[in-house]
């Protein structure tokens, strides 16, 4: 399963890169922007990693919150503070595909980097 899940996500990076360089052009224009563009989708990545990071916490804090408070409520109740968790889980979904968006992106720049790389020879780097 996770190689069918691999293969999947390498075609979103090639449909990504695809799409970078129609709206950026095919190769960075230099090493210097290739690392600026790839270190900023890595930062939006972590960025959205820390969004994550919170609303497991929500998640959790709101597990508790409702494991604590069982026994001394009625079903209704438990009803309604499940509801309230599902829509908080809602989130940790969407934020943890924000996440993989931005990674998809990270591996789109690092494979135009390394393509890029391919067709510079070493002695006329900068």
């Amino acid at each position: 399963m996770i190689k069918q899940l691999r293969n999947g996500i390498k075609q979103l990076v090639a449909d990504e890169l695809e799409r970078a360089r129609k709206d950026n052009g095919s190769t960075f224009n230099s090493q210097h922007e290739a690392i600026a563009v790839t270190w900023e989708e890595v930062e939006e990545g972590r960025e959205e990693l820390e969004r994550l990071a919170e609303c497991l916490t929500d998640a959790n804090r709101a597990r508790s919150l409702i494991e604590g408070e069982i026994s001394r409520i009625w079903y209704n109740d438990i009803r309604v503070n499940f509801k309230a968790d599902n829509v908080l889980l809602r989130h940790v979904e969407e934020v943890a595909i924000d996440a993989a968006a931005e990674y998809i992106q990270v591996a789109a720049m690092a494979r135009k980097w390394r393509e890029m790389d391919r067709a510079v020879p070493v002695h006329k780097l900068p």
